[in-house]
């Protein structure tokens, strides 16, 4: 610290030497500049002595803020303290130890990192009366897909994770059946809007989303192909926006991909 203060003393030192040299150049015939060379009189002018007054608090602001940041520098690197790399590696080392230990102790899989970062579920194996099941299903809708499975979207901000299909279709196009089933549900939900849920054999259930004028009630058997509801914009928190279907195919409560089943 002494050495850097003794540094900063010879750089004033050297600053106020070159202003003497400065003062010596702009003289006039042995009179400094201002002090009267093209006036008879040797009254100094108030304005330059203000101009000398700035300079020199200019320089000594300068020399401020340079031991400001010389002090501060030295301050910070004081402060920053390095633990050995060996410590962290050797934590490391443990910690993976007792995991690889635990692995093979319960012999369970994990699921990987980034299924966990994106909320996926573990594919579920379907037994064979599930598989024939699940073959025989019928488009609810004839259209475009306009928002895939699992398909990222936004709204207000807030970012969410699509749980069906969104079929493309004209307002007030009939929406049929998948399935034969019993009608579970029929709601006002607050991110498809008017809801139909069916329930089938086997533990599965089918989601139609953002419909309208509704036929039939909470209880009720439908058959397969049969109108159930049609086409509406009531979903106003869906990935789409207008006139579309939001279709979902559930499997023992364990959302699925609905164009893995559709024909």
């Amino acid at each position: 610290m002494k050495d850097r203060m003794k540094s900063l003393q010879e750089i004033w030192k050297k600053m106020k030497d070159k202003v003497k040299d400065w003062r010596k150049r702009m003289s006039f015939q042995g009179k400094p500049f201002g002090r009267g060379w093209y006036k008879l009189s040797d009254k100094p002018v108030p304005r330059v002595k203000r101009k000398k007054h700035v300079l020199a608090a200019f320089l000594m602001l300068s020399l401020i803020l340079v031991a400001a940041v010389v002090v501060g520098q030295n301050q910070r690197a004081e402060r920053i303290k390095f633990e050995p790399l060996d410590s962290h590696v050797s934590g490391i080392d443990q910690e993976e130890n007792r995991e690889a230990a635990a692995d093979k102790g319960s012999g369970q899989e994990s699921l990987s990192q980034g299924d966990l970062a994106l909320g996926l579920e573990k594919d579920l194996s379907i037994p064979t009366g599930q598989a024939e099941l699940l073959e025989s299903f019928t488009w609810p809708v004839n259209g475009k897909i306009t928002a895939k499975f699992h398909q990222v979207y936004s709204h207000e901000n807030q970012y969410r994770l699509h749980d069906g299909v969104d079929i493309e279709a004209p307002s007030g196009q009939e929406v049929r059946a998948a399935l034969g089933g019993t009608v579970e549900k029929v709601e006002m939900n607050a991110t498809l809007g008017e809801t139909v849920v069916l329930s089938h054999a086997a533990g599965i259930e089918t989601i139609y989303g953002n419909l309208t004028e509704v036929q039939v009630l909470p209880g009720e058997q439908v058959e397969k192909g049969q109108v159930i509801a049609a086409i509406g914009d009531t979903a106003h928190l869906d990935a789409s926006q207008g006139y579309f279907l939001h279709f979902g195919v559930r499997v023992e409560g364990q959302y699925r991909d609905p164009q893995e089943y559709l024909p």
